[in-house]
């Protein structure tokens, strides 16, 4: 093999890995700039302090963030049946695209434990969900 044949080789799988790489970027964001809706596990993240915020990855839209202390909720925020809340999340704060909320939230306690759990919509009627992501913390 020639110096000039593997130099153009290596260009062309470059270009192809480039391009590769560029399309992907292209599918994980929808023309309309919405990102899919998470299909996977995701990486939950909660901030310190008593009014957390979560943040996941990959940037994934999902339906529905509970809080929960035990059996009780603390705070819970749910679409109309859409998954369309990107991260991250304020506790305590329902974002824009909200059902209305049936329960205010509950303020959270330094040094006791929660967890945190993200679904995404599967159906409606009957009222079906996924659990993306599930993460204990203590403020």
């Amino acid at each position: 093999m020639s110096w000039r044949w593997r130099k153009g080789l290596m260009l062309t799988l470059a270009v192809v890995a480039w391009g590769l790489l560029s399309c992907e970027k292209k599918r994980a964001t929808e023309p309309d700039g919405n990102v899919p809706e998470c299909s996977g596990p995701v990486q939950l993240t909660v901030s310190p302090g008593t009014s957390p915020t979560f943040s996941w990855t990959p940037d994934c839209a999902i339906g529905r963030l509970i809080v929960m202390e035990g059996a009780e909720e603390r705070f819970g925020t749910e679409t109309l049946g859409e998954n369309n809340y990107r991260s991250p999340i304020q506790y305590g704060v329902h974002p824009p695209t909200a059902a209305e909320p049936d329960d205010p939230w509950q303020p959270l306690f330094e040094g006791h434990t929660y967890e945190v759990t993200l679904y995404r919509w599967i159906t409606v009627f009957p009222e079906s969900f996924e659990v993306h992501a599930r993460v204990e913390f203590t403020p």
